[in-house]
């Protein structure tokens, strides 16, 4: 039984974007995004969410990769504050009009 999954793309920031590059030497070809992650509800709170981010964590050094970044909403509490607590920080927020 799958009780948890994690997603890792190379990143498909615009390489101007200074939230994402925020020195010289990251570019998009040393940076990924992490664009999916979840854990069956039932299999929650027993780690395997820090396994899943140490496991991408892992992937990504040996792939080169220099940063991970990831875009997530501000009703997801729980995760925002899952992925602080794995190291991730907030970077920058912005306004998405509902259209």
């Amino acid at each position: 039984m799958v009780v948890g999954h994690v997603g890792l793309i190379m990143s498909t920031y615009k390489k101007e974007d200074a939230y994402i590059y925020q020195t010289p030497d990251l570019s998009p070809l040393n940076v990924c995004e992490l664009v999916r992650m979840g854990v069956h509800t039932d299999y929650r709170g027993m780690g395997i969410g820090k396994r899943l981010c140490e496991t991408l964590e892992k992937y990504a050094v040996e792939e080169g990769m220099k940063q991970i970044v990831l875009s997530t909403l501000e009703k997801m509490e729980l995760a925002r504050r899952m992925y602080e607590k794995y190291g991730f920080r907030l970077v920058h927020k912005t306004k998405v009009p509902i259209s």
